[in-house]
Formats: structure tokens, sequence, C-alpha cells
């Protein structure tokens, strides 16, 4: 552009208060608003919450919008779930009861019967949220399923996913994923951890190897609202992580064997109960809603109904369909690097208390939170351990049992008389 002699001393008068001239990257003047654009308002979804506290929608706009439903997933993914622990005794005994009937002569007859009635000897709840790790604000890990799992795709039933499309699972390995899954969860394992040699490093277990899947949430999402499909769901799974629970049901189990002593002959139960663990979503229209209904689905098999229904969810193309490909991880512990640690603390990080059983197996137990990722970088397991928590526990599972505690509201702390 051709500047004439005194351009520089002369002075752009404003056009208007809405806009306002700014020189781009190009030297070229452009028109920028003042005014902020509208803020973005997420959208509300409407659901509600069934008897064990998992969260189940029939939102239209969740069924019609991928990126809705994918939004709605990560704001309920920040609600962590519940984990209780179980603890129960019984035993029978034999009852005699004297029952009077009258003959056909008018004369009364009398005769005693045995029956058998359960006694319940404890039963004691203990909370175990309250040791998951605090999300801070921040999300979960979240996970999905690789595509070599068999997992429900969008039909009804599980399927592997390959390049050129998708496969129907044998049910051998169906049968194998299952066995591994059973011991992932037992062992503490995070649910993206694969059957496969993990060898000696941490790197499997790090939630940057979460997302194993070729598709992303997001994509999940749109291929389900996609679907005409008028019995889908989608299911977001939340897992909690980094315990072995084998051994926390073992210790617990020989706690109430010791305290019951020797000659106890009733029934001893150790048992683990999810809440809060699942999101579903699943169409808008009046059958499916029915069926999110215990009481309407039990009236359904009563009357012979739900098995046609079954079928035709079963069978028909646009009947059923689940996707169960995606979740949540909520640890107990889990690994951080070791450097992190100490930047944020300024210090070394604290040495783990003694074994549960003594101290001279206490240097192994430190050896046991450390571990080495394959780049050489030293990660250190942070959260309460198992035997942390027993060694925490012992006392009052022992006197819950000695003194027959029952009470169905949960124990978040150890009870000060115990």
């Amino acid at each position: 552009m051709i500047k004439l002699p005194g351009d520089e001393e002369q002075l752009l008068e404003p056009l208007g208060n809405s806009v306002e001239f700014s020189e781009t990257s190009a030297g070229i003047s452009a028109l920028v608003p003042e005014d902020p654009p509208p803020l973005f308002e997420p959208y509300s979804a409407d659901y509600f919450i069934d008897n064990t506290g998992n969260v189940v929608s029939h939102d239209l706009h969740l069924n019609t919008d991928g990126e809705a439903l994918y939004r709605f997933l990560l704001s309920q993914s920040t609600t962590r779930p519940s984990l209780l622990l179980h603890c129960k005794g019984s035993h029978q005994e034999t009852r005699y009861r004297t029952v009077t009937s009258r003959r056909s002569d008018g004369h009364s007859h009398h005769r005693t019967e045995s029956y058998t009635e359960t006694v319940t000897d404890f039963d004691l709840i203990i909370d175990l949220s309250n040791v998951l790790l605090s999300l801070q604000g921040a999300e979960p890990a979240h996970w999905s399923c690789s595509d070599t799992e068999p997992a429900y795709r969008g039909r009804m039933y599980r399927e592997i996913e390959q390049h050129a499309g998708k496969r129907r699972s044998r049910r051998a390995e169906n049968k194998a994923f299952d066995k591994w899954t059973r011991y992932r969860e037992n062992s503490g394992l995070p649910p993206w951890v694969s059957d496969s040699p993990q060898g000696p490093h941490v790197d499997p277990l790090l939630p940057s190897n979460a997302l194993k899947s070729s598709k992303t949430v997001r994509q999940w999402a749109d291929e389900y609202c996609a679907s005409p499909k008028h019995l889908k769901e989608f299911t977001y799974r939340k897992v909690i992580y980094g315990w072995d629970m084998n051994l926390i049901h073992l210790r617990v189990n020989n706690i109430i064997t010791s305290a019951v002593g020797p000659l106890y002959r009733g029934t001893i139960e150790v048992d683990f109960e999810h809440r809060n663990n699942k999101i579903y979503i699943r169409p808008d229209n009046q059958l499916s809603r029915i069926l999110s209904n215990v009481w309407f689905k039990i009236l359904l098999w009563i009357l012979l109904i739900y098995p046609f229904i079954w079928l035709y969810k079963r069978f028909h193309y646009q009947g059923g369909g689940r996707w169960e490909v995606c979740g949540g991880a909520y640890p107990i512990t889990r690994y951080i690097p070791l450097e992190s640690l100490q930047q944020s603390s300024g210090k070394q990080p604290e040495q783990p208390p003694p074994d549960y059983n003594d101290t001279a197996t206490s240097s192994s137990t430190d050896d046991e939170r450390i571990k080495t990722s394959s780049d050489g970088r030293r990660f250190v397991r942070q959260g309460v351990t198992e035997k942390q928590w027993l060694t925490k526990w012992e006392s009052s599972i022992n006197q819950a049992v000695r003194t027959g505690h029952q009470s169905s509201i949960p124990l978040a702390e150890p009870i000060s008389q115990y």
C-alpha cells in the first residue's frame, strides 16, 4: 500500500461501541466484537437413582447427541462408587412347637413338630469408600476395552474388533476373558490391564495406558446415539482397583474364625458389595422405561409377557443392543512418580509402616511399594495398603464378632469402645 506524507499522523475514528480495529498477523485490520460470546451452559439431563445407587437415564437428548452423552458421562464419573465389606455369621437351630388340630369328630389333637430356624450371630458392614484416593476435583482415569477383548459393542452378544470389522467372539474366548477379569478384579489390577505377561515394570499399571480401544469414548457415544434400536443400552462402569481383595477376604475370615473359636459350627460369610458403580443410558420410549422398573418387570414375568420381549430384544434388528466398552477407574492405591512426590512434599516420601504380621519383613514391604518403569523411572505406591487397613480394623472386627454386633448401618471408622 502506498503511503502519502502525513498519513502517520492521521487517527482512525471509532466506528461504534460494538467493534474495534485489531491488527492481524497479515497486517490486515479486522473487526473484533467487544462483547464476549454467551457463556456455554451444560445440558442438565434427567436421570434417577435405582436401589443399588446406579444412575439410570432415559433422557432423549442423551440418546441423540453424542457430545451431550459424553459430557454427561464425564460429569457423573466424578461421583465415586461405594464399596462395602459385609461380614455375617449365622447358625441353624432346631426348635419345637405344638400344633393343635381338630378332627372330624370334634375332638382336638395336639402334636409336636420340629422346624429349623436361622439365627444370626453377628452382622457387620464396613464402608471402604473412605480409603479411595480423593479425586480432588479431577476426573477419574477413563478406560476402554481393547479391540481384542470380548465386549458388547452394539449387539446382544460380545464381539471382537478387527480391521475388517467386528466378529462374534467364540465361547472359549469369552470363558478365558471372564476368568481373567475375575482374577484382575480380585488382585486389584486396573481394568485396562490385559491378559498378557506384564513383566517387572510398572508401565501397564499407569493410567496413561488406560484407553485401549481404537475408538475414543466420544466415538462410542456417537455410535450409540446413531443406533435406531428401541431397547439399546449404554453402560459406563466404575471400577475400584488397587487392593488385593483375595488377601482382604482371607485375613478378615481368619480374624473372624479366631474370634468365634474352633468350636463354632455356624456359617461365616465375607462379601464385597458394590454400589453406585454403573451409569445406564437407555432410550426414551415407554417400553424401555417400563423395563427399568423392577416391579413392572416382575409383573411382565408373571404374565408371561417378558419372554416375548426378550426374544424381540435378542433377535430383532431394531430390538436390543448393548454397549459396555468403557468406564472410570478409582484407585485405593496407585503408583506415582517418586520425583513428583518428593517435589510436592519437599522431602523424601514417608516409609510404609511395618508388615501386618511382624516387623521383620518391613524391608521387603518397602521394596514392594517401589516399582521401576521401562525407562528407569521409579514409582511409589500411594494410598492405604491392605496391611495398613487390616492393622487398623483387626481389633474392631474381633470385638464386633465376640459381642454379636448386628446393624445394617455401615461403619466408616472403628468404633471407639471396641
